[in-house]
């Protein structure tokens, strides 16, 4: 399969730990070295999630042959065909912008230089590629020359993102993508061989509790099947049993929870429990790392060379000088100015969350705690199954048998070395408002809210917060030294000088430093939850309780919000990264 001719259009079946991020390796290595093609312009990567994207870029990035081929996830692809295209993205969400460059791919006459110059394109996860993004897809295949080929890769057992046709303006399945490309593109099946990842006899286990799965005659069938598995591995107890045991593990561990809600109750659990961790966020919540604004936030100058960035990168022992400056410079995306960095073009695209994935913040550590949706294309030594919590009559779990076989098959397929599993803490309360804003919340009556989803995108980021010179730097200082570490505990009061009674805006901080304000889009979402639950109550609430940090990151704005305040100048500064339930405070005599 690696050695297929450039123009070959190939659909290979890959399951869990079968080398696939080698497989796409090789066959990028073939192309390059013997089929002629140029990694720059004739080759493009594609994936669902940005994990499976840094998993590719890792394995490729590590051979210099291939260093320059590009890897994107989809949502990545479509801000960049917008924005050549000379559209405005920054605001607009990912579903619209994907939706924005499918039309813009269909139109015959649009110049659309980055698919048209493409002879071989690879997409990696294919099985989750549904709704919006397959039209998409289908829209940039059909696009290519005749004589221009694809390899399309992935596992119809590890689909586990069919939930997304709910918000999506397209109804069109992985299956359906795939019979599109077979019936009219002449796209050809190959099927993967060999095992790679499991490395112990209990991890082996699930190679063949795979190819039982892929033989079963119904989704009640795969489910008994993995449900089974997952009933026969070694219990370690309640939460508390499993960090006396996470000592004596080697390796990164991670505990796979059911849904985002649970995952957030056990970050929470970690932290009393003094667990140094880190919550996987969603991929639209996209960070840029604290090294961006450290390295140039306080530059003399807009326009930096290379020579001037390597000088300033000396100072920061964390940063490779050569790959920060590729990454850089693929987010600025100045190719006829190879030797400088524009630093307001740089802050405007990070701005507009338009970023190679590969400078994204993966905020990896040795205990990870996501749900399984996050955790596709990753891979973990230890791998830790959070028990289904029971649920109430009048919850019923609303998921198809195989939707949820697959997801346990994702689950248990993640591990290198140990699997097993861990009582989840209680969820009574704990559901996802399936109305907008579409957030977890925790109350147990209708008319509620005792707790409110704080996402990333929830602090403000758009000015550096501070309303005085010296106030802002002092903030920045803080952001740089004492309160950079992840786990950090938040609390939000409510700023009456900010606020409106449509439009709350909450102070946060920080071990007691005030570092940020909540942005417009938490204070709509808040209001839009309690007005709706809560017709008539009587103001929002006081406080916002039990945050917490997940580090520092880059932010960017007008540079002009920076300079007014002597804080990066050109765009660029520091910000929190907050998340976790919000418990809310409300005045005497309310109930939330």
């Amino acid at each position: 399969m690696a050695e297929a001719e450039a123009n070959a259009r190939l659909i290979v079946t890959a399951g869990a730990g079968q080398g696939k991020t080698e497989v796409v390796a090789a066959r990028l290595r073939h192309l390059i070295e013997e089929e002629g093609l140029s990694g720059t312009d004739d080759l493009l990567v594609l994936s669902f999630s940005r994990a499976a994207v840094a998993a590719v870029q890792g394995r490729v990035r590590g051979d210099s042959s291939l260093a320059a081929v590009t890897v994107r996830t989809f949502d990545s692809l479509a801000s960049r065909l917008l924005l050549e295209a000379g559209e405005d993205v920054e605001g607009l969400r990912f579903d619209p912008r994907v939706r924005a460059a499918t039309e813009l791919l269909e139109k015959p006459d649009s110049d659309v230089p980055t698919v048209d110059l493409l002879r071989h394109v690879v997409v990696d996860e294919v099985q989750d590629l549904v709704g919006d993004r397959a039209e998409l897809v289908l829209a940039l295949l059909r696009r290519l020359d005749a004589d221009a080929g694809f390899t399309v890769l992935g596992d119809p057992l590890q689909a586990v993102f069919d939930f997304v046709l709910d918000e999506s303006r397209s109804s069109t399945t992985s299956t359906q993508l795939l019979d599109a490309l077979r019936a009219g593109l002449d796209a050809v099946d190959l099927p993967l061989e060999h095992h790679y990842r499991a490395q112990t006899a209990e991890t082996r286990v699930v190679v063949g509790l795979g190819d039982r799965m892929r033989k079963a005659k119904s989704g009640r069938s795969r489910l008994n099947k993995v449900r089974h598995h997952v009933d026969g591995l070694p219990p370690v107890g309640a939460l508390e049993d499993l960090v006396r045991l996470l000592p004596r593990w080697t390796g990164r561990t991670a505990l796979l929870c059911d849904t985002n809600g649970q995952a957030m109750l056990i970050s929470r659990e970690l932290d009393e429990l003094s667990v140094s961790h880190r919550l996987r966020r969603p991929a639209e919540q996209l960070s840029v790392p604290s090294w961006v604004a450290g390295v140039l936030a306080e530059s003399p100058t807009r326009h930096v060379d290379r020579a001037m960035f390597d000088r300033m990168v000396d100072e920061s022992p964390l940063v490779v000088p050569d790959t920060a400056w590729r990454l850089l410079k693929a987010t600025e995306r100045r190719r006829r100015a190879p030797r400088e960095l524009d630093l307001v073009e740089l802050a405007a695209h990070i701005a507009a969350g338009d970023v190679p994935v590969e400078l994204a913040d993966a905020g990896d550590a040795d205990v990870v705690v996501s749900t399984v949706h996050r955790a596709k294309g990753l891979e973990f030594d230890n791998v830790v199954v959070v028990e289904q919590p029971e649920r109430a009559a009048d919850e019923p779990d609303d998921r198809a048998d195989d939707e949820r076989a697959r997801e346990l098959y994702v689950a248990v397929s993640r591990a290198r070395c140990r699997l097993a599993t861990v009582k989840s803490p209680s969820t009574r309360g704990l559901y996802r408002d399936r109305r907008p804003p579409g957030r977890w919340v925790h109350a147990y009556k209708s008319w509620q809210t005792n707790a409110f989803e704080f996402q990333l995108s929830d602090v403000e980021r758009k000015r550096p917060y501070g309303d005085e010179p010296e106030a802002a730097q002092e903030v920045q200082r803080l952001l740089r030294s004492e309160l950079a570490a992840a786990g950090l505990p938040v609390e939000g009061g409510l700023d009456p000088r900010r606020s409106t009674p449509s439009a709350p805006v909450y102070e946060l901080s920080v071990c007691g430093h005030p570092v940020a304000i909540t942005s417009a889009a938490f204070a709509a979402a808040l209001v839009q939850r309690l007005n709706r639950a809560w017709r008539n109550h009587p103001g929002p609430p006081v406080a916002l309780h039990r945050l917490r940090t997940d580090g520092i990151e880059t932010a960017a704005g007008p540079p002009m919000a920076g300079d007014r305040l002597g804080v990066g100048r050109w765009g660029l500064w520091l910000a929190p990264r907050i998340g976790g339930l919000a418990w809310l405070h409300y005045e005497k005599g309310e109930r939330g």
